[in-house]
């Protein structure tokens, strides 16, 4: 089927349909109909019209096998091997238990994580959260070696005036073809290298004390200013750690909540008699 045609038909023209059909449909199998509404409510949004003419194809030839299959399989099977109630009624069963639970739990989960909670068990798990690559906080920005502004901001970086510190924070976020600034937050020492088009190790052995600075190859420098750094093999910093942590911190809590689900229920249907076990 044309990817193209796709395309039309979700745009507004008919695919094919039977005259006793008012729904234009995008597939038959058989007794089996894809409508266009159904196909195009499942493309994602967003999608480029390639993309979605692509991904129109492939739901078509994953719809259509199966139906093929499942005519197949109405076909070929015994009365015996169709029979799937049992199987229907434990994945049901399954289905509502969890549902039910996970209702359960998101109701009585204390979602808030203190930063103290936090600092706490990072305390009491530090070798946990020592560091298998480098993480930094830094300004990366992209410059010609050329600049007037790039000597202010090498130099106005390294004053201790104030003044000077912030001209240069200025220009290096202004006369800079591209700035992102890492400073807030700590980051691997590999999303920095990416920024240089480096691995890390290259990266770092061009350091000299607070910067990094490398062609780039087209005519200008990848420039870095280290505010900090901290090396691999050394604990994390516990901000870096925080929300592996706190993910760490609701798990356990919502485990907890599920052995207790569990515990209370059969411990209310004892009591109300509900449960008797001989």
């Amino acid at each position: 089927m044309s990817a193209i045609l796709v395309l039309t038909s979700l745009s507004g023209c008919k695919f094919f349909g039977d005259v006793l059909h008012n729904e234009p449909l995008a597939a038959k199998v058989g007794s089996h109909e894809l409508t266009l509404a159904a196909l195009q409510e499942a493309i994602p949004d967003g999608l480029m019209p390639e993309d979605s003419a692509a991904f129109a194809e492939r739901y078509i030839q994953a719809w259509a096998r199966d139906m093929l299959l499942m005519d197949r399989a109405e076909k070929n099977l015994s009365k015996e091997e169709k029979d799937v109630t049992a199987q229907l009624e434990d994945y049901r069963r399954t289905l509502l238990n969890h549902r039910y639970e996970q209702k359960y739990i998101a109701e009585h989960l204390d979602s808030l994580v203190t930063r103290e909670e936090i600092e706490d068990y990072y305390a009491a798990n530090k070798e946990k959260f020592r560091l298998q690559n480098p993480v930094v906080k830094a300004y990366y920005f992209n410059i010609s070696p050329r600049s007037k502004e790039l000597q202010t901001i090498l130099s106005g970086m390294d004053s201790k005036k104030e003044s000077q510190r912030a001209e240069a924070d200025t220009l290096m976020r202004t006369a800079s073809m591209r700035f992102v600034d890492y400073s807030e937050n700590w980051v691997d020492a590999y999303v920095l290298a990416r920024e240089f088009n480096t691995d890390v190790v290259t990266l770092l052995s061009s350091r000299k004390k607070e910067w990094i600075r490398l062609s780039d190859g087209l005519g200008h420098d990848n420039v870095a200013y280290l505010i900090d750094y901290v090396p691999d093999g050394s604990y994390a910093p516990v901000d870096y750690c925080a929300k592996r942590i706190e993910e760490i911190i609701l798990s356990a809590r919502k485990h907890a909540l599920s052995t207790e689900f569990e515990t209370k229920l059969i411990e209310d249907a004892l009591e109300s008699e509900q449960l008797i076990i001989y």
